[in-house]
């Protein structure tokens, strides 16, 4: 039984030093929870990112690295409220389902509403127009586009082709047998 709690512990303490070498901050200052895994099917496709839990609508969510703005949408359907940032590596991170943008994006996004006079914008801002910094606070979490509340996190290669958060070093406890 001892030796049983040693060995959790260890691993307890490997899972902390892996998510310190990580390739990326984790966009919620909150348990790592999954609701829904990468390459999970869906009528018709497959899921190609990972929706981490919220809880209620309105939570910090971080930006994973330095980089820039490169896509920021808002729609009554799909992803919702969205950001498109392209990081130092070339990836592009995909935060979707957002209740609300900090400024200086919620500025960015509300003058083109208001320009458009429409909520529905899909909007790609010049090269260094909308830098973010390795953890800053970049929007609010929330439930707009389809589903409760919750962060569907992307991450895409440089080509733009989806890829598994896990195959990249970044961890989230998992309970569910195969």
């Amino acid at each position: 039984m001892m030796g049983a709690a040693l060995a959790l512990s260890l691993t307890g303490l490997a899972l902390l030093g892996q998510a310190s070498t990580e390739p990326y901050v984790w966009p919620l200052d909150l348990p790592r929870e999954l609701t829904s895994s990468f390459a999970e099917y869906r009528p018709g496709r497959y899921h190609m990112g990972i929706d981490l839990r919220t809880g209620p609508v309105g939570k910090n969510v971080y930006a994973a690295d330095d980089g820039q703005v490169v896509r920021i949408s808002c729609s009554p359907y799909g992803y919702g409220k969205v950001i498109y940032l392209q990081v130092r590596d070339g990836r592009t991170i995909v935060y979707a389902h957002l209740d609300e943008f900090m400024p200086p994006l919620s500025d960015y996004v509300r003058r083109a509403q208001h320009a458009r006079k429409s909520y529905t914008v899909n909007l790609y801002p010049e090269a260094g127009e909308l830098p973010v910094e390795r953890g800053q606070l970049i929007a609010k979490s929330g439930q707009t586009g389809i589903g409760v509340p919750h962060l569907h996190y992307e991450i895409r290669d440089a080509n733009g082709v989806p890829v598994n958060p896990g195959l990249l070093g970044i961890q989230w406890p998992d309970s569910t047998a195969p």
